[in-house]
This record gives C-alpha cells, structure tokens and sequence, in this order.
C-alpha cells in the first residue's frame, strides 16, 4: 500500500478480539452478527470510512470477513501477532503503521469493531474538537464515558507502545490533563454487542 499524504484523520478499526463472552466456541462470531442485514463490524467500518479520510484495520486473519471486506475497499488490514493476548496488542500494530502509511495524520481515531451504531457525524464531530484544541477527545452519552476517542497523532508512539486488554485507558489516565469530553446526543458512543442480549430482535 502506497503512503497516503493526504489523510489527516485515520480510522483505527479494533477488530481482531475473540469475543469470548458472546460465543466462546466460534471466535469473531459476534463481529458477524446482522443488524439491518449488515454485520457488527461492518457498520463499525461504514462509520469510520464516512467520517475519516483513511482507515487501518486489525483483524484476526486475512480470511475474517471484515478483513476481506475492507481490503475489497482498499482499505489496510493489519493481523496482529499478539491480538489474542489483548486489544492494546492490535492498538499498538495499528498506531506503529500509522507514519508509514499515513505520514500527515493529524487525528487518530480509536474505534472498537463491535460497536455498530455510532453516527458518523459524531465521529466528525470528536476530530473536529480534537483539533481544534490539540487535545484528545472522548464522547460522553448522558454523562457516561464512550468510543471512539480521537487522539492527536503525536501520540502515535505512545499508542504504539500499548499493550495487554486495556487498550489506550493507561494513556488516558496518564494525559488526563490533555482530555476533552465532548457531550454528544448520540447514544451509540456507550453501546456495544457484548453478549447475544445486546443485539436487537430479529425481525
């Protein structure tokens, strides 16, 4: 894949988690699930390519659907080595390729693959704050705390440097002197498909 030297905000597309607690016998089951007649993880990946200029993807193998679709697309996917012992693992990979590929980012944006209904103008919304204050910037749905959050790309290094289950939450807390919460009216920030429960009946 060519550098793209054009892209200021990129999408990070965690997608390579087992899921375990919504099926612990098929891993990636849940990302597969429909809503709408398109997959969890799809509409997560819509999201981000309708709000970023670019987007990088961790998936659990080239053969994953989410994987085939997104390189369909042209977008960049990424098999993390160690995904499997946590989601700060496939942060790391996805944030260490990000100057390689995308060396005028200015945003990056950290989005979880099973959580399929943010709006993208919401994600617009988060950059555009991050931005304007050089700041990171966190969404919050009636005072709870939500996804995606919007890093300036000089923390690249430090997201690259992620590791374990946690994802970016020590950065964090580490920088809580540079994080914004932005109150969005867009309750798909604090919504995720964790168990079948959380998916909506079928029609």
């Amino acid at each position: 894949m060519e550098p793209n030297a054009t892209a200021r905000s990129v999408g990070l597309l965690l997608a390579a988690g087992s899921g375990r607690r919504f099926d612990s016998t098929a891993p990636g089951r849940k990302l597969e699930q429909l809503i709408d007649g398109q997959s969890v993880a799809s509409r997560a990946l819509g999201t981000l390519r309708a709000s970023c200029d670019a987007v990088l993807v961790a998936a659990r193998s080239l053969t994953a659907p989410i994987a085939q679709e997104a390189a369909a697309m042209g977008v960049k996917v990424l098999v993390p080595e160690q995904s499997s012992l946590g989601m700060g693992h496939s942060l790391a990979a996805l944030a260490a390729a990000v100057p390689e590929h995308f060396p005028q980012a200015e945003t990056l944006v950290i989005a979880l693959a099973d959580m399929p209904w943010i709006e993208p103008a919401t994600v617009r919304e988060l950059v555009s704050a991050s931005r304007a204050g050089n700041v990171i910037a966190q969404p919050a749905f009636d005072g709870e705390k939500g996804h995606p959050v919007v890093f300036p790309a000089s923390y690249a290094a430090a997201l690259a440097s992620c590791t374990g289950d946690t994802g970016a939450r020590d950065l964090l807390r580490q920088n809580a002197d540079h994080l914004r919460l932005v109150a969005v009216n867009d309750s798909g920030v604090v919504r995720d498909v964790d168990t079948p429960a959380d998916l909506p009946p079928r029609r």
